[in-house]
């Protein structure tokens, strides 16, 4: 099973062209989430506004299925 807190180096290499090992969502709403990497807090827009925590974690698990390939 594909956990999506884990592939969040993969979503900073993906979405940003960023190589990271360690990284945390620091906030999410309706558009999307952020992550604090190295010192950096780098943004991701959800592919549609999500409405509940439910639509959220389909979100993040269609990204980390495209960022692992």
């Amino acid at each position: 099973m594909l956990h999506y807190l884990a592939a969040l180096p993969d979503y900073c290499r993906l979405m940003h062209g960023l190589q990271t090992y360690k990284a945390e969502i620091v906030g999410i709403d309706c558009d999307g989430f952020d992550i604090r990497t190295d010192g950096a807090r780098l943004h991701f827009d959800f592919a549609q506004p999500v409405r509940d925590a439910g639509q959220a974690r389909s979100e993040l698990v269609a990204l980390a299925r495209e960022a692992r390939g």
